[in-house]
C-alpha cells in the first residue's frame, strides 16, 4: 500500500491553516516531517501529519501543559 503525499495546499487544509502558513511553520520548526524532492516543491506524508496531529491530542488542559514543559518529543514520525 501506498502513502499518499499532500502538496503545501493540501497540508494547510487539512489542518485548516491559513495559506502560506506552512512556510512559516518550516521555517520555526516543531511541524510534521517534510520532504522536499526540489528546491519549490514540498510534499508532507499524509500518515506522518495524522500521526503528528495525534500525538498533539490532549484530554486537558493540564495534560497538554506537562507535555510542553516536558520539552519537545521526537520531531520524525514513521
Amino acid at each position: 500500500m501506498t502513502d499518499e503525499y499532500l502538496d503545501s495546499a493540501q497540508y494547510e487544509a487539512l489542518r485548516r491553516l491559513k495559506p502560506g502558513s506552512s512556510r512559516a511553520e518550516r521555517a520555526r520548526g516543531g511541524g510534521p516531517t517534510y520532504l522536499k524532492p526540489t528546491a519549490r516543491r514540498v510534499l508532507y506524508k499524509r500518515s506522518s501529519v495524522i500521526a503528528w496531529m495525534e500525538r498533539k491530542a490532549f484530554t486537558s488542559t493540564s495534560e497538554e501543559k506537562a507535555a510542553r514543559t516536558a520539552g519537545p518529543g521526537p520531531s520524525r514520525a514513521a
